[in-house]
């Protein structure tokens, strides 16, 4: 496939960036308070509320939210779970933990704490494992907390109630800042389990801060900037690219509660231009249903010419979305340039590739730019040869901001010599810049030439009927033949029968000689990351253990 004749490795260049210096996170937020009192964190919440913070403010409630957590008996050094839906409670739990010396394990609270026995013995065995001596919750999770902690003889867990965290004050005796350093634990990210058995990343403050700093070094973010998420707190790119980074860069950032949003994604429009936002992040799927979403708002009017920067991330990318995404807003003042598809994940700290905008090759791939200083990719082979740009073949990424290793696990076949981490994807390098071809394995052969399932599922979203963000196409191989799963979403009021014999000719026009299962969904049957990734590895369990159950159908 290569016509150029030139390594498929890339390298960031070296890392010179004041915020690389700095001693700690706890560091980066001292500094940021003692800036412009006119920047901080603006929250608005669940019921359409607006909660501003300065970051001295931040900083000041912090230090007493340290002494609270020291009061209660935590050892600075330990494990602190944060299970808080409100981004302003989590933000200051999050940073009262980083100044008092205590690594932070953020966790989804979009999901109920489970009630079924089975579930909730699961829960907490799982919780166990991370070693934490707190866990911040709030509302009548607290009392079900507590309950499960003394059932299950969680002695050395302490309960705290988080919602007293928006309105605790300076009051508290100061603490000084913690002397843990950048190279100590500072956040562990459990994973979502959508590439396979959940394992908790493990990051560093010199990771975070090292990622920050590359970020802003070759983006040119600035304290001009304003950083918006709707994203849920406990996702990576949330606490650190919306989160740490701007305090690093002394810009101002906007965290909108994620229910708020969630009921009408075209809302995440609206705070675009009410605070002038100039930097956000989505997943892939949140580009089409906010298309589609258009498609019935003909009179909206947005003015979105302040944003330079939106990231399309946290899962594989359809150009043929994002396209749509683009003609659509472009009218609302959304340049082309400002649409940003970039690779992160959660053993990286979030994004280690950024582009310079939206640009496409070979009408398939987008390019998810060159990696930032300090950090390294490449593409190798089966045998772990590097290969040629343009070759496609398996990432690997290193640098600093590259994860250390999983809490509380053995050696991870994924970290290999050299400080080489193996990221399960397939892609290619053109001109130094990454394209990803396969994620999660979703890559399909079809007549001796790949097919995607990304863009197979474009296909059928944009079809009348299938709800926007609600399908998805898994490959298992059964008996040595490949198997196609077609998971989706109707909306409401259309012809189920209609609707199916229309998926499955779009379907034969691109598959003919692999066995094709359909199976309609209600919104509730597609299982769903924090932040609304769909998880195909779920599904590829549900479709095999389906076929188990009639194994003449694999066959079919």
């Amino acid at each position: 496939m290569s016509e150029i004749f030139k390594p498929a490795l890339s390298q960031g260049g070296p890392l010179n960036h004041p915020v690389k210096a700095l001693s700690s996170l706890a560091a980066a937020l001292a500094r940021a308070a003692a800036a412009d009192e006119q920047i901080g964190i603006h929250v608005v919440d669940r019921a359409g509320q607006v909660v501003f913070f300065s970051y001295r403010e931040v900083y000041q409630r912090a230090q007493a939210i340290a002494a609270r957590l020291l009061a209660a008996g935590a050892r600075p050094g330990s494990n602190v779970l944060i299970r808080l839906a409100d981004p302003m409670s989590f933000l200051l739990a999050f940073w009262g933990a980083v100044v008092g010396g205590f690594a932070v394990v953020p966790l989804a609270a979009s999901n109920p704490w489970p009630d079924d026995e089975l579930a909730l013995r699961g829960v907490v065995s799982a919780l166990k494992q991370l070693d934490a001596t707190v866990m911040w919750v709030a509302g009548d999770e607290l009392e079900r907390v507590a309950s499960a902690k003394a059932r299950f003889g969680w002695d050395e867990l302490t309960v705290i109630n988080g919602d007293m965290l928006s309105i605790t004050t300076a009051d508290a005796e100061p603490i000084a800042v913690s002397e843990r350093c950048a190279a100590d634990l500072a956040v562990i990210f459990p994973t979502s389990g959508s590439t396979g058995v959940p394992k908790p990343v493990m990051q560093t403050g010199d990771a975070i801060l090292s990622m920050c700093a590359g970020g802003i070094l070759m983006n040119d973010f600035s304290p001009t900037d304003c950083f918006l998420n709707w994203m849920p707190m406990d996702h990576v790119g949330a606490v650190v690219f919306l989160g740490v980074l701007p305090v690093c860069a002394g810009a101002s950032q906007v965290h909108i509660a994620h229910g708020l949003v969630r009921q009408d994604v075209t809302r995440w429009l609206d705070f675009i231009e009410q605070y002038r936002a100039t930097v956000t992040w989505v997943p892939n799927y949140v580009f089409h249903v906010v298309a589609k979403a258009l498609l019935q708002r003909t009179d909206a009017n947005w003015d979105l010419s302040s944003m330079r920067f939106l990231v399309n991330a946290g899962e594989s990318i359809s150009t043929r979305f994002a396209e749509h995404f683009v003609d659509r807003l472009a009218q609302h003042g959304l340049r082309r340039q400002s649409v940003r598809p970039a690779f992160g994940m959660s053993e990286t700290c979030s994004g280690i590739t950024w582009p310079t905008g939206l640009s496409v090759v070979d009408g398939r791939y987008a390019s998810l730019g060159k990696p930032i200083a300090g950090a390294e990719i490449r593409i190798v082979d089966e045998q772990g040869a590097v290969l040629l740009e343009g070759d496609v073949g398996a990432l690997q990424v290193k640098g600093p901001s590259v994860t250390c290793g999983y809490y509380n696990a053995g050696q991870d076949e994924k970290f290999l010599v050299d400080g080489w981490f193996d990221t399960g994807d397939r892609a290619f390098i053109l001109n130094g810049e990454l394209y990803m071809t396969d994620r999660e394995g979703d890559g399909i052969d079809v007549a001796g030439q790949n097919l995607h399932s990304y863009e197979l599922e474009a296909q059928l979203e944009e079809l009348t009927g299938v709800a926007a963000g609600y399908c998805a196409v898994c490959k298992v191989v059964e008996q040595g033949r490949t198997v196609l799963g077609v998971f989706y979403c109707a909306e409401q009021g259309g012809d189920a029968v209609a609707l199916l014999s229309q998926i499955q000719q779009v379907v034969a026009q691109q598959i003919s000689d692999i066995a094709v299962h359909y199976f309609p969904c209600s919104q509730t049957d597609i299982p769903r990351t924090s932040i609304g990734k769909i998880q195909r590895k779920a599904l590829r369990r549900r479709l095999v253990a389906w076929l188990a159950e009639q194994p003449d159908m694999a066959r079919s």
